[in-house]
């Protein structure tokens, strides 16, 4: 016997309750299906992963989705309605139940690769960037377990390129928008291509402000100079 399966993509519904939903029907494989909802009585919107009807916001802020974007699509008074009802608790919870982190995920043989020495680890480089008491600070990880801290650092193709660039033009007192357009140079001294703008995303953290997403627009403003 045959039986009917949904496809990936999102689907919207008005239940028998009249309220209206969202289910992200996910890819096999590729994560958690989720559902999204508002409640109509107090506006705050909500995620729905298993049995866990987490709050929305704090979890899209937590991705860099800042209050402008969300102002923007969902208006004013939604917006301070969520942001009053947010909980922060929500980002912990929305990882553990949408995120596989046991080491079941991967073949044993994977595993026992990554014991020997002398042989590449199963890992990834990361730049992680952020502010504290100290100030703002810069670090590299490798798979290696290093650390080291930077000024400004690049990992992928083309990263000596941009380091050496980098070398030359880094000042302490780069302003932000001097910052970025410095970032975007070396991204597209790493290239021979001309930058796709759907291609990029722009992230930052200011002093005293939470991780934000830059909008599309904003980063088009940015690459139209790089061209001038």
């Amino acid at each position: 016997a045959s039986q009917m399966r949904l496809r990936p993509g999102i689907y919207s519904r008005v239940k028998g309750n009249g309220l209206i939903e969202a289910h992200f029907n996910v890819k096999g494989g590729t994560g958690r299906s989720f559902r999204v909802y508002m409640e109509p009585e107090t506006g705050v919107f909500r995620v729905n992963v298993g049995q866990a009807n987490l709050k929305l916001y704090p979890i899209l802020r937590a991705m860099g989705i800042g209050d402008k974007a969300l102002g923007s699509a969902w208006g004013r008074d939604l917006l301070q309605a969520n942001v009053s009802a947010s909980d922060p608790r929500a980002v912990s919870r929305a990882y553990t139940k949408m995120v596989k982190t046991s080491a079941a995920r991967y073949p044993k043989a994977d595993v026992n690769y990554t014991q020997y020495g002398g042989v590449r680890p199963f890992g990834t480089a990361l730049l992680v960037g952020g502010w504290d008491e100290s100030g703002s600070g810069l670090f590299e990880t490798d798979p290696s377990g290093a650390l080291v801290s930077y000024k400004a650092g690049s990992i992928g193709a083309g990263r000596n390129t941009v380091l050496e660039m980098f070398e030359e033009q880094y000042r302490e007192d780069l302003t932000f928008d001097e910052s970025v357009m410095m970032g975007l140079s070396g991204l597209q001294e790493s290239k021979e291509e001309k930058l796709d703008p759907e291609m990029i995303e722009i992230g930052y953290v200011k002093e005293g402000e939470t991780f934000a997403m830059m909008d599309k627009r904003e980063i088009m403003k940015f690459l139209d100079k790089l061209e001038t």
